[in-house]
């Protein structure tokens, strides 16, 4: 099963990453869909799922924190574009938080970027127009939003995009 361990966003905040969004329209982008906007702890990729849920129970004893949404900006630079994200301001518990998850599926350490992809790039032909955009938008605040549970989920690919069911859902104190 195609599985990553994510952070969904809520709706109260998504009118606002939408209207950010649609700024993209018409630059041969590929918008997220609303239902889909999520942060990702951890991609696990091709995986069994037998011993992870128990591995990732420390969850539900974690405490619940916010998280602020702000900022833009692309992956992998601005010389060459594939997805657009909104960053989140620097939170210790969601790096913690992150750490802890990969520590208890055995992976090992990486830099951990906390980013909403909310488009990914066709082509490069708009490349600067949407660097405008970006730039316009780096100091953007978005919202905060209080991480109460995690989730495991499975992911589907299709011509018509990814489809993501939840798998188990972690609740925090």
């Amino acid at each position: 099963m195609r599985c990553f361990i994510a952070i969904d966003i809520p709706e109260a905040l998504k009118p606002r990453i939408i209207g950010l969004q649609e700024q993209f329209s018409g630059y041969n982008t590929k918008l997220v869909e609303s239902q889909n906007l999520h942060f990702t702890l951890k991609f696990l990729g091709e995986t069994d799922l037998v011993g992870l849920e128990d591995r990732l129970e420390f969850i539900s004893r974690t405490p619940s924190f916010e998280i602020e949404l702000a900022g833009m900006g692309c992956f992998p630079s601005e010389n060459f574009v594939r997805s657009i994200w909104i960053g989140i301001r620097h939170n210790q518990k969601l790096i913690n938080l992150q750490e802890s998850v990969s520590k208890a599926l055995g992976l090992g350490e990486e830099v951990f970027t906390p980013h909403l992809t909310i488009a990914r790039l066709r082509s490069q032909k708009h490349k600067n127009g949407i660097i405008d955009i970006i730039k316009n938008n780096s100091g953007i605040e978005i919202g905060t939003m209080k991480l109460t549970c995690v989730k495991l989920k499975e992911s589907k690919l299709s011509p018509e995009g990814p489809a993501y069911r939840d798998v188990r859902t972690f609740g925090m104190i």
